[in-house]
């Protein structure tokens, strides 16, 4: 498990993850310019995070997962078949609509975290955490539907579907992550759920093929830096948070994502934003602050 013991330790890590998640929507991007599916994308993303991670497994102390018991092992898999989904249904987001559209409208995670912990986990939020919440929220909300401003609504409405399917997928990922904090190691659920969500995957990839694009050494490449970037290290970091701190202040973090990731894309691929994106910036950052100054109050 990661050692996120300390404030320096614990805002370092902050700042890699949301690194690490801003770059995986212009990686993907760039994939999809160059001829890449969606699901292509996703299978080749989570199967080298588990080969990647497999010999870490084998060297540490930890390796031994016939020792795992079953009924976790079945968790896991359902963990990495909503991971499977998550990611297939956000990269093909990205094919329909922008990356700012795009990351903002599944980064509303917070909103479904805070649903469903209320609902089902019985968790109680502080009114300075559900304003951080709403803040966020109403910041990613603003980005959305500014991106309609001038075009016609329905143009974009299965984008806007598929991101936001992503956000509640990813939402029910880290609340199972952290249901399982004390039950399996670190390593051992990312490999898990990573190579449970690649053999889903594979079991719609291959009947289709394998593109023959994937052979490109700069495709493998993009898709190699995704997996170690945004999916090992990004991920591994905020799994490892949510089993620290409560999920709905680990999901409101993954909400500056759009931020980085809008700035990047503009400065990349030319993607303009709006001008109510900076009003939705200053509210997912009053959000975080919100949200972050609630922490030490004992409000989670």
């Amino acid at each position: 498990m990661v050692n996120l013991k300390g404030k320096t330790s614990l805002f370092f890590s902050l700042i890699v993850a949301l690194g690490m998640l801003s770059i995986a929507s212009i990686l993907i991007k760039a994939l999809h310019l160059k001829g890449v599916d969606s699901l292509t994308i996703a299978t080749g993303r989570v199967t080298f995070a588990a080969l990647l991670i497999f010999p870490f497994l084998l060297a540490s102390r930890d390796k031994k997962l016939l020792s795992i018991p079953h009924h976790i092992v079945g968790i896991s898999a359902i963990s990495g078949i909503i991971l499977a989904n998550h990611f297939l249904c956000w990269i093909q987001s990205i094919s329909y609509i922008s990356i700012a559209e795009s990351t903002a409208l599944v980064t509303t995670t917070p909103i479904w975290v805070g649903i469903f912990s209320v609902l089902f986990l019985h968790e109680k939020i502080s009114i300075r955490f559900f304003w951080g919440i709403l803040f966020s929220g109403l910041g990613s909300l603003i980005m959305f539907f500014s991106g309609w401003i001038g075009k016609p609504p329905e143009s974009n409405t299965l984008g806007y579907l598929l991101a936001t399917t992503g956000a509640i997928l990813m939402a029910c990922y880290l609340l199972i992550g952290q249901r399982l904090r004390n039950k399996i190691s670190l390593m051992k659920y990312i490999f898990l759920t990573n190579a449970f969500a690649a053999f889903f995957l594979m079991l719609f990839l291959i009947p289709t093929g394998v593109p023959y694009e994937v052979f490109n050494i700069n495709i493998m490449g993009l898709i190699l830096i995704l997996s170690l970037g945004p999916q090992i290290v990004g991920h591994t970091l905020i799994i490892s948070l949510a089993r620290q701190l409560s999920a709905v202040f680990v999901s409101l973090i993954i909400i500056c994502e759009p931020v980085g990731a809008a700035i990047l894309a503009h400065v990349i691929f030319g993607e303009t934003m709006p001008g109510l994106t900076l009003i939705s910036f200053a509210l997912l950052i009053l959000g975080v602050f919100l949200a972050g100054s609630a922490v030490g109050r004992k409000s989670l």
